[in-house]
């Protein structure tokens, strides 16, 4: 019987790889800012041929550098998405696993992904995940442009979730549209665009080391200036991701782009986006600009954009007068002096004003800008071509470190085995 061969653990990821310190930090935020969910388990198996007493394995829903995920039912015939992972991936992709594992026990959102139970053998992880029916990548991609109000209920909803993991000392670090799912609105059966944050592999729980955060990580074309070209960065990094999305949506392109990864970084960390959407509101654009604010000392709140008159639905002059901290943070811009390469952004905008302006009106000049209106397709297309993967900076140098390569002929081939025994 299968209760006499499982065995329960509810605390920790057991695996045949010994935690990190990193891991140790983490688990002890985790009981400290957020309680591990009870209704999480942690059945270690002896071989999968367990889970087919427990689950019928039906369709194949996606498959990426971690593994697949399969369709499976319960006995109970309930739907569930199984994220089947191989333990023959390199060690910082284990790591990764571990981690959206702690995080996903302790999170408790209605447009979070639910993790419903870790099953584990000696030679995999298996993710027993809530089943969603779409993904907004994918939705964006045949809709092309969404309109104000359904973009509007889209960023609502982030803004929740972001602002959620913030309050409890948690960082995404990989928002994209990628890792937005749609699923059922439990309340409304026609509502299409409930979303649900998923893959928090690059995630983490700030505290000790972890209060300001150094590791570069996250999807370039998502990237916030801080993590390109600062040794430390915070939180506000997810609220620069939430811009570019909001952006994205309203207007079909990133708001930075390039061909060349150098090109791209420089117009990320010195140009401002363009606004030329004719139907964008005043409140829309001043809301994206708001998060797409260099100096992270300017840039808005996941907290503050719940209440922006945009989201809340008020006119844009009635708010336009900023409150007691909006004018401490410009006091704090106006008296900040530079102070070399570690100056704050606004302080080195100052020194370097006419150096940047003439770079900026040399990339007005190059076709590699977004072009006018009358070419917006073709700057969309060309916009849409970005790397979506994930990459990894050197510290202070914004070069891509280059992680030991693995060969996907053992995963594959370990993947293919067991859909083969299904």
């Amino acid at each position: 019987m299968p209760s006499e061969e499982l065995i329960l653990v509810h605390t920790g990821v057991n695996t045949d790889i010994a935690l990190s310190c990193a891991d140790e930090l983490l688990t002890k935020k985790s009981a400290s800012k957020l309680a591990v969910r009870e209704d999480v388990q942690h059945i270690h198996i002896s071989n999968s041929s367990v889970l087919h007493e427990s689950y019928e394995f039906g369709e194949v829903l996606g498959q990426g550098s971690f593994g697949r995920v399969i369709c499976v039912n319960d006995k109970t015939n309930k739907s569930w998405a199984m994220k089947i992972i191989p333990k023959t991936l390199i060690q910082s992709k284990i790591s990764a696993i571990r981690q959206e594992i702690q995080i996903l026990k302790v999170v408790r959102h209605p447009h979070i992904i639910l993790l419903h139970k870790v099953l584990e053998s000696y030679n995999r992880i298996y993710l027993v995940l809530e089943k969603c029916t779409g993904e907004l990548g994918k939705l964006f991609r045949k809709t092309k442009l969404f309109s104000e109000t359904d973009t509007k209920i889209i960023i609502t909803q982030l803004a929740n979730v972001v602002d959620y993991l913030h309050k409890n000392d948690i960082v995404h670090r990989d928002l994209k549209l990628e890792n937005i799912l749609l699923a059922p609105n439990p309340e409304d059966s026609n509502d299409p665009l409930y979303i649900k944050v998923t893959d928090f592999g690059l995630g983490i729980i700030r505290g000790g080391y972890h209060e300001m955060l150094h590791d570069r990580c996250g999807t370039l074309t998502y990237l916030s200036p801080e993590i390109i070209t600062k040794s430390t960065y915070s939180h506000q990094c997810d609220v620069w991701a939430m811009g570019v999305i909001m952006y994205l949506l309203l207007y079909g392109r990133y708001p930075f782009y390039a061909p060349v990864e150098q090109k791209l970084i420089k117009l990320i960390c010195e140009v401002d986006p363009e606004f030329s959407h004719p139907t964008a509101s005043d409140a829309a654009i001043h809301l994206i600009s708001k998060m797409l604010t260099k100096d992270t000392a300017l840039r808005i709140t996941a907290a503050e954009i719940k209440e922006h008159a945009w989201i809340v639905g008020s006119p844009l002059s009635a708010r336009k007068h900023e409150n007691v901290l909006e004018m401490m943070k410009m006091w704090r811009s106006d008296m900040m002096l530079p102070q070399g390469n570690d100056c704050d952004w606004v302080s080195g905008k100052l020194v370097g004003e006419q150096f940047k302006s003439e770079e900026i009106e040399k990339d007005t000049q190059s076709p590699i800008r977004p072009s006018l209106p009358q070419s917006k397709d073709v700057d969309r297309k060309r916009s849409l071509k970005l790397p979506i993967h994930n990459i990894e900076f050197d510290r202070m140098k914004g070069k891509k470190k280059q992680e030991p390569a693995v060969e996907r002929t053992d995963i594959e081939k370990d993947n293919d085995e067991f859909t083969k025994g299904i």
